[in-house]
This record gives C-alpha cells, sequence and structure tokens, in this order.
C-alpha cells in the first residue's frame, strides 16, 4: 500500500514536470530574417537588357551565429544565445535567400540565382559572402562585419572584393526592431557587394 502511495506521488510530480516543461517550451517565439511579404520565387529574367547570370554561393556564417538561437552581445567578450527567441528557419538559407532578393532588386540587369543548385548552367559571375559578426544589444548597436566577393567564371579573375564593417544603432528595445536593424545592415553590406558595369 505505501509504495502504492509513493509510486502515486512520484507519478503526480512527473506529470507536473511534463506540463511545466511544455508551457516553458510554448515560450518560444520564432522569427524570420526575410520579410514573409517578399516574393522570393519572382525572379528578375530581363533577356531585352543582359543575359549575363550571377550564381550566389551559400553564404558562410561563422560558428556562434550558425545556431536556431538568436545571438546577442551581452559585453566585450561574452554573447547570449536566447532561448526564448529564436529562427524559424535554418538561419544561412535565409540570409542567403536574403542576399538573392536585394541583388534582384538592386541588379535588375543581370540574372541571379542560388548556385549551383536552382540552375544547372554555368554562371559568368559567382557571388560569395561571408558573415563574422552580427549581433548586437537589444536597445544598442548591432555590429556586423562581413566579406563579399565576385568571381568571374569567363576571365577567372576577381571582379570585386571587399570588407566590410557596420554598425547600427536600434530604435527601442524590442526584438521585432532588432531583427528589423538587422535587415537594415544587410541590406548595406549588400548595396557595397553589388557588381558595377
Amino acid at each position: 500500500m505505501k509504495v502504492l502511495q509513493n509510486l502515486k506521488k512520484y507519478l503526480k510530480y512527473i506529470i507536473f514536470g511534463y506540463l511545466f516543461s511544455g508551457c516553458e517550451y510554448s515560450k518560444i517565439h520564432y522569427y524570420s530574417i526575410l520579410n514573409l511579404k517578399d516574393n522570393l520565387d519572382k525572379k528578375n529574367i530581363n533577356k531585352s537588357i543582359k543575359q549575363e547570370e550571377i550564381g550566389v554561393e551559400t553564404v558562410k556564417i561563422s560558428k556562434a551565429l550558425n545556431r536556431p538561437q538568436i545571438v546577442f552581445k551581452v559585453s566585450e567578450n561574452e554573447l547570449k544565445f536566447e532561448e526564448t527567441y529564436q529562427w524559424g528557419g535554418n538561419f544561412q538559407e535565409e540570409i542567403t535567400q536574403f542576399v538573392i532578393k536585394e541583388l534582384r532588386e538592386k541588379n535588375q540587369q543581370y540574372v541571379i540565382y542560388k548556385y549551383p543548385s536552382e540552375n544547372r548552367s554555368q554562371p559568368k559571375y559567382q557571388w560569395y559572402g561571408e558573415i563574422q559578426q552580427f549581433y548586437g544589444k537589444l536597445g544598442g548597436e548591432i555590429l556586423f562585419d562581413g566579406n563579399c566577393r565576385i568571381f568571374d567564371k569567363n576571365s577567372q579573375n576577381v571582379k570585386l572584393e571587399k570588407y566590410i564593417s557596420l554598425k547600427k544603432a536600434t530604435k527601442n528595445n524590442s526584438i521585432d526592431n532588432y531583427i528589423e536593424t538587422q535587415r537594415e545592415l544587410l541590406s548595406e553590406w549588400i548595396n557595397s557587394c553589388l557588381l558595377k558595369d
């Protein structure tokens, strides 16, 4: 009888623990670096202007950024991986799609696609990007450090190579504004990495 009472007691603790952990998981909020209204399927193919293609390689991101949690900077030497604020998709892939979308808007005279997965043809140019730092404080500044390179596959020449360091203050301490500021920094970076005629 005593064993049965102890078993019921432990079972009660297990059920409460399970329910409590379920409540903790429900507190997770998911975000995207992409604007959900963006039409990522829209291709900027305009053959009457130019048929040259730019293939965008998957953007490399630092080990600290390559995780589901949104990263914040706590101090000069400390980062925080926030469990309640997480990316809804693969952050590296979303940044790559963001780059493609921005390049299509800013370089409309080229056909731009993810390389090699979207198109079997060999593009004339290949666009490479790498991000080392892309975090800051809620209600503070966000820092960005990254580089980009555009390679001409025909001439085997590097058409453009840049290392870019940017920072931008957030407008308030909301997570939505934090992500919007990250989008603005990404857009500034891509604007510095355009193929000039």
